[in-house]
């Protein structure tokens, strides 16, 4: 399969199946599997599927010999190539009264939460990280390392799940949040 690299991005291998991708927003390094070869050319990488013949070896990395893994594989460096020209970004938005985001810039960037409980939470930041509120209940957290953001979003949301009743919470940008009926509404149905 074939991958067409812009020409801003730079691909070098490190050693046997470790690439690393150097662009303008920064560095991604990308380990692949024993059964899989890059070929770089200038503009371009081909993706080579290599198939063992040892039936102990199909055994042990079954998995890694599928079908699947050559599209998994350009699908990772589709991401990779991605998240150094254009930053990842991932916007959550609080839903509930009284609830707060705010920063704290300093030597470490703080993310202050209010979310309803006796006590205030706070979050340290990663420096390669960006965060920025657009007001006091939207946060866009932003970088080149797509894994980062989604688990540290992930995080984040941990401290309040959206309710099932009202839907409070912490949200993503187009998440569909499933209210269930209350009793009350359930009553008036079957009367």
């Amino acid at each position: 399969m074939h991958l067409r690299i812009p020409t801003q991005i730079s691909v070098f291998s490190c050693e046997e199946n470790i690439f690393v991708f150097v662009g303008p927003l920064g560095h991604h390094s990308l380990k692949l599997s024993p059964f899989v070869k890059l070929s770089i050319h200038t503009k371009s990488i081909d993706v080579i599927q290599t198939r063992h013949k040892a039936r102990s070896d199909y055994l042990t990395c079954h998995h890694e010999n599928s079908k699947l893994t050559t599209p998994t594989i350009i699908s990772a460096l589709k991401k990779s190539v991605s998240t150094l020209t254009t930053p990842y970004r991932k916007k959550l938005t609080l839903i509930g009264v009284g609830f707060r985001f705010s920063l704290r810039q300093g030597e470490n960037v703080i993310l202050e939460m209010k979310l309803g409980y006796s006590h205030q939470l706070y979050i340290k930041l990663p420096v390669e990280i960006h965060a920025t509120c657009l007001n006091s209940f939207t946060l866009i957290l932003s970088g080149n390392c797509s894994v980062k953001i989604n688990s540290l979003a992930a995080y984040i949301r941990s401290y309040k799940i959206p309710d099932a009743y009202k839907g409070k919470g912490v949200v993503y940008e187009n998440e569909i949040v499933s209210l269930k009926a209350s009793k009350g509404t359930v009553n008036s149905m079957v009367k």
